[in-house]
């Protein structure tokens, strides 16, 4: 991931260095801590190149079993912003991200010490769950930037929009006895598509940002 993220922004740098206002941001939001450089294209319309990384916690239960997990969010996005309005701050945003985010997570009993998966009880060492989801995820949001012009100076932006990064995509790991018995295998993959369930939330995911930068 780090490495395609690199690529991406040095492949992005060129463009910025030939900008029109080019600016720079830094921001927090619902995708984590935020870097953002844009330049203006047209009078109505900007162009951004945007990081974000961060991590949180996610812990969730499915069945009789509770996910201590984290979220680890690292995207990297293309977006263009059209202003409707000559000298209006709004604007109407479309882009796509490189979608890095990824969740992972650790199971144990609810109750007792073994495990109940797929109506069977199991004992084990470790449950392990990771998931992650479409690696290109489109955006469409509406944003407010406090300054349209193109003199230099301090801007702030604040953004609303939502991140289709598609279904989770659950893998599970056991290790254990109980690994060992008949019908296991069958039942831990049933158990990943109930915890894919759980997590359909995150196919659409709200992006809300503010941020403070500078025009050049």
């Amino acid at each position: 991931m780090i490495k395609k993220t690199m690529i991406a922004a040095c492949t992005a740098l060129p463009l910025l260095a030939n900008a029109t206002s080019p600016s720079v941001e830094v921001g927090v939001s619902t995708l984590g801590v935020g870097f953002t450089g844009s330049y203006q294209v047209m009078d109505s319309v900007v162009l951004r190149g945007q990081y974000n990384y961060f991590t949180i916690s996610s812990d969730f239960d499915e069945s009789n079993i509770s996910y201590d997990a984290d979220l680890d969010l690292s995207t990297f996005g293309l977006i263009a912003d059209w202003y409707p309005v000559p000298g209006n701050g709004f604007r109407v945003s479309a882009g796509a991200y490189y979608n890095g985010n990824k969740l992972e997570g650790d199971g144990t009993p609810k109750s007792g010490n073994d495990f109940i998966i797929g109506g069977q009880t199991y004992t084990l060492d470790s449950l392990n769950a990771e998931a992650d989801f479409n690696s290109l995820s489109p955006y469409l949001g509406i944003g407010w930037t406090s300054n349209t012009s193109t003199d230099k100076g301090f801007i702030f932006s604040a953004d609303l929009g939502l991140l289709y990064q598609g279904s989770a995509k659950v893998s599970l790991n056991a290790s254990g006895t109980g690994t060992t018995l008949p019908g296991f295998a069958e039942n831990l993959e049933a158990e990943a598509r109930r915890v894919e369930d759980e997590l359909s939330n995150l196919k659409v995911y709200p992006v809300a940002s503010i941020s403070l930068g500078y025009r050049f």
